[in-house]
């Protein structure tokens, strides 16, 4: 209700948000609460996208991982997105790629020596296809990264991750 008013004060429908203080709280039970990965899990997930030969498989946790993007904007990149800025090896998340989750989701993030040291940069300059996960087939809303969620996640979960607490790779 909030922000549906909040839209009626930004469009001057409205002179003030009546609900603008308007909160409460969610009482969530011990051991429902969303969890991330261990440092454990994070590793062994990483090692084993080290011997993946899916490329999305492969990069995408590993760029997720050093970089805090969303694994359906990394899904999305281009080579074109791989950029040099003074000498420091960047990607670009922008709108052109795929959709983003806001505008201030548009950005670029340096890639981390761990994601360098491991070829990325030499598979970017392999791949003869713009995105550079082709093997992720548009969805029904022209987007990649929602197959590409569903792809790693099932992956993760196949290796024994169950645990309804943690996001596949988030």
């Amino acid at each position: 209700m909030r922000a549906i008013l909040q839209w009626g004060v930004d469009n001057r429908r409205l002179e003030k948000n009546p609900a603008e203080r308007v909160t409460f709280d969610v009482k969530v039970r011990a051991g429902e609460r969303r969890r991330g990965d261990t440092d454990e899990e994070a590793a062994t997930l990483l090692t084993a996208a080290l011997k993946e030969h899916v490329q999305h498989r492969l990069w995408v946790p590993w760029i997720c991982a050093y970089s805090g993007a969303r694994l359906s904007e990394v899904c999305q990149l281009r080579a074109e997105d791989v950029i040099q800025i003074d000498a420091i090896w960047c990607v670009r998340f922008v709108p052109e790629a795929g959709s983003l989750k806001n505008e201030n989701s548009e950005r670029t993030v340096l890639l981390h020596p761990a994601v360098l040291d491991r070829g990325f940069l030499k598979f970017v300059r392999s791949v003869d296809s713009d995105p550079l996960f082709s093997e992720l087939k548009r969805d029904r809303f022209n987007n990649r990264g929602g197959r590409g969620t569903k792809s790693i996640g099932a992956w993760i979960r196949s290796m024994g991750y169950g645990d309804p607490r943690v996001a596949p790779s988030h």
